[in-house]
């Protein structure tokens, strides 16, 4: 978890003039993200919007040698982190009309690779669950989409830079023939946020 980027970016908004709480929470805890939907309506007497962004990586080995542990961990935080977020995210926004989630998927969760089983699998589940809670929530004006971006530089992908014979393959792979970054992400975010 970062904690210490969450905080930095609260001060940031803070520092422009706006308005920003941060609080620590586990989002495969369904107290704490019920606790943190909670502190938000107190807060901002609403809830808007949701972005479902918290995600971790899969140690690179063949499935059938990737530890239970792992798998569970990779699928609490990717998966079952988004699944309470919209459960406690939909029911505040119905009470004042409805409102945006934005879901992160990966391009893996649709074409997937070799030796990331649990995060495929992971990422394939939040496109369904996206594409379920559209379905559920559309006719109360709540709009749910997901984002699957492919390799953006961030903590999830530090482990691949030092790896002097994968590296320049993965950084070359995208469309753009480098790594996205993630002001590029949250620009796809931000639009997928504006009222249509």
């Amino acid at each position: 978890m970062n904690c210490e980027g969450g905080r930095e970016t609260a001060q940031l908004i803070e520092q422009q003039g706006g308005n920003a709480l941060f609080i620590e929470t586990n989002v495969s805890d369904s107290k704490q993200v019920k606790g943190l939907v909670s502190a938000t309506v107190e807060t901002y007497g609403k809830l808007d919007i949701l972005f479902n962004n918290a995600g971790i990586g899969n140690p690179d080995v063949k499935s059938v040698d990737l530890e239970e542990e792992d798998w569970d961990r990779i699928i609490d935080i990717n998966l079952k982190g988004v699944f309470l977020g919209i459960k406690y995210a939909v029911p505040e926004m119905k009470k004042t009309g409805g409102g945006a989630i934005i879901n992160t998927s990966s391009l893996l969760g649709i074409k997937g690779q070799k030796y990331l089983a649990a995060y495929n699998a992971s990422k394939a589940g939040v496109i369904l669950l996206t594409k379920n809670a559209a379905l559920e929530y559309g006719r109360d004006h709540i709009r749910v989409n997901a984002i699957a971006p492919g390799v953006i530089d961030t903590q999830i992908i530090d482990g691949w830079k030092n790896d002097e014979r994968k590296w320049p393959i993965i950084s070359r792979a995208n469309a753009l023939g480098r790594i996205g970054t993630p002001e590029e992400v949250a620009n796809a975010v931000l639009f997928s946020y504006k009222k249509v």
